[in-house]
Order: structure tokens, then C-alpha cells, then sequence
């Protein structure tokens, strides 16, 4: 996931629509958008609404009056094509009629996030649509140290924290549902666990695991649990591979999963691939993660590129079919790290890149 970005900008380049004498392609932070020819420049000030946006009744009013040609499905601003060109999100421009709905707009300033004062807010799956598969039992005390996951950026928005000479892993975006696994110090709770462990009889370290943003439970015994993340648990024995202190992070594909993207998995079929680790100290390294996977018998995503930044074009590497299954012609982007592991302003260094083609399709899901 990454989060919610809709900053004021300028403009970077104009470019002919090859389709369309009344259209061109306005490019800012590397989205391009189809708009009206002639209706911005080089320069300007507008404010990027980008894929994913959901827009709040007014808004969306004053963006598409009654006697607009283009409707919004449900309020979500999406990646379609006009004319034969890909337009990834919107942009838009300050005006006094603007000001009006939304006071203080105009006083807004470059890289300043209007998304709070304009009302957007990012898409989400509607809980009820979630598969069965991927339902289970929240734990009714979380282990304080069962870490979430990383949120990772689009490389769009933060062009310039990789330098050209970094040392990079691109690794493959899977589209799936996020799984994690631990094995951590035992969260003492309740009257019960407090004895045990004044008994000292209590293990010094459990086992947890669960979904992006919940910690699951599997009752009392994990091997009876069905949803997908006990069972690919149990399918790899994932207990027995983990260190004290450590958690996976994978991404687990299959049946019911996502619309489109089963990764040649049959029926009731599910698959793990591993993506990072993080132990006592922080998150292993790129070099680190995949010789620990590698050892231990980790499915893990598949390295696409190894090397300096400067020699590979990201666009082209996020096309193409996915390396995971013989049957799935569009993967859906790729993961860019540093060779080492680096804490940036943002956090991490990590960023992701969406595949365009990926983007354009409207019949997947988008489960996390």
C-alpha cells in the first residue's frame, strides 16, 4: 500500500496527443494525463489527483457538471485511455470558483498536500467483498511487536531518492494478498498468561501471523485454521523456519485471491512468495534476504535486475509477462531497493513502479 498523495505541482512537459488534434498529454511528476489542447503550459501550477482517488460528492460535481461527457465509476479516479493514449489520474487548477467550495486553495504552494481540504480520500475494498479465503479470526490481544509491513511509494511521486549510480534489486510487484509471520517474545496478557509465566511455564517466544493490518488467530490449534495464511503456513512450515525475533513478509497468490492474477494456481491452490525479513536489528539487506531465503527454502519474488540504476530503463522493466506463472501476460509492476538497507526522510528506501498496461485493466481486484 502507499499512501495518499495529491500535491500541488507544475507541470513539466507538454506533449502531442498522436490521436487527437484537440487533445495532448500533460506529464507531471512522471503521470501523464490527456487534457485539452492549449489549456496548460510548461510551468503551470495545477494539482495532481492521482489513480485510486476517491472524490467527495462536491468536488466531483464541479469537476463533471450534468452535462459532462465523462462519468467516474463510483467516485474513482482510475487510469483509462482517451483516444488511444494512456491518462493516469487528473490534474486540475486552482481557480476562484474552486476557492469557493473549498476556501484557501488558492493559497496552497508547490509540493503542498491539498488532499485533506479538498476532501479526497484513497480507495479502499469495501470489507463485505473481501473472499472468503481471506477472512479470519482477529486475535483479541495483539503482540505489541508483530511489526506491519513497509508502505511502499510510487517511485512517481519521489523521482530523485535514487541516485543513477545507486546500486539497486528489482524485484517483481506481486498482486495478491500480504501475509506475515513471526516468531516473537510472548505478549503476557491476562490473568492466565501471567501466571504461566510467574509459574514460569510459559514459552519465552510464540508464533503469529496475519494479514497487512491484522494479527490473526487460528483458535487453538493453527492446523485446523482454513483461511489462506494458516494454510500456507502449514504448507511450508513456516514456524520451523523462522529464527527467534524474525518476521516474513510475503505476498501469498491463488483461488479466490485476485480477479485475473491466480499465477497458475488450481483449484482451493495457493501459493507464498517472500519479499523481505526483519529481525531484532531492522530489515536484512537485498543480498542478506535472498541468500536467507535461498538457505532455508523461502519462495521469494524473483530478482528482475542487479546493478546501478542508471543502466536500465524502469518503465520498460515493470512490462512484460510475470516470472511467477506461465499464464499471466501482464505483471503488475516491479520493486525497486538499494543493495543495502537505507532509512531515508520518507523511511525506508523502497519504492514500487506500476506496470501502465496493469493499471488500464478494470475487471481485476484490488485486495490487499
Amino acid at each position: 500500500m502507499s499512501s495518499l498523495i495529491v500535491e500541488v505541482c507544475k507541470i513539466d512537459q507538454i506533449v502531442e496527443h498522436p490521436n487527437a488534434d484537440r487533445l495532448e498529454i500533460a506529464v507531471v511528476k512522471g503521470w501523464q494525463t490527456v487534457v485539452g489542447k492549449g489549456q496548460h503550459k510548461i510551468g503551470d501550477e495545477c494539482i495532481y489527483i492521482p489513480i485510486d482517488s476517491i472524490l467527495p460528492p462536491k468536488l466531483e460535481e464541479y469537476l463533471f457538471p450534468p452535462d459532462s461527457k465523462i462519468k467516474l465509476e463510483k467516485s474513482r479516479v482510475r487510469s483509462i485511455r482517451i483516444r488511444q493514449a494512456v491518462s493516469q489520474g487528473m490534474i486540475i487548477t486552482a481557480t476562484p470558483e474552486l476557492e469557493e467550495r473549498f476556501p484557501g486553495i488558492l493559497k496552497k504552494k508547490v509540493g503542498e498536500d491539498v488532499a485533506e481540504l479538498l476532501g479526497i480520500t484513497k480507495f479502499e475494498p469495501p470489507e463485505y467483498s473481501i473472499p472468503g479465503k481471506m477472512r479470519a479470526r482477529q486475535i483479541t490481544h495483539n503482540n505489541p511487536v508483530f511489526s506491519k509491513y513497509t508502505d511502499i511509494e510510487n517511485i512517481k511521486h519521489f523521482p530523485n531518492l535514487f541516485e543513477p549510480e545507486d546500486e539497486i534489486y528489482v524485484t517483481e510487484k506481486v498482486h495478491g494478498t500480504s501475509a506475515r509471520y513471526a516468531i516473537l517474545p510472548t505478549h503476557i496478557w491476562g490473568l492466565w498468561k501471567r501466571l504461566k509465566k510467574w509459574l514460569h511455564i510459559s514459552s519465552k517466544y510464540e508464533f503469529c501471523y496475519g494479514s497487512r493490518n491484522v494479527q490473526l488467530q487460528a483458535k487453538k490449534n493453527l492446523y485446523y485454521a482454513k483461511d489462506v495464511y494458516a494454510i500456507i503456513a502449514r504448507q511450508l512450515n513456516i514456524k520451523s523456519l523462522l529464527r527467534p525475533g524474525e518476521t516474513l513478509f510475503g505476498e501469498i497468490v491463488g483461488d479466490g485471491i485476485q480477479k485475473g492474477y491466480v499465477y497458475d494456481c488450481g483449484k482451493e491452490e495457493w501459493k507464498f512468495v517472500a519479499y523481505d525479513i526483519k529481525d531484532e536489528r531492522g530489515y536484512l539487506s537485498s543480498e542478506a534476504f535472498i541468500k536467507e531465503c535461498d538457505a532455508r527454502g523461502i519462495p521469494r519474488v524473483p530478482v528482475i535486475y542487479q546493478g546501478q540504476l542508471k543502466h536500465i530503463d524502469l518503465n520498460a522493466l515493470s512490462k512484460g509477462h510475470s516470472l511467477l506463472a506461465k499464464n499471466l501476460p501482464i505483471r503488475e509492476g516491479i520493486v525497486i531497493k538499494p543493495r543495502f538497507e537505507t532509512i531515508t526522510y520518507m523511511g525506508r528506501k523502497v519504492l514500487k513502479y506500476l506496470n501502465d498496461d496493469y493499471l488500464l485493466i478494470k475487471d481485476t481486484t484490488d485486495f490487499h
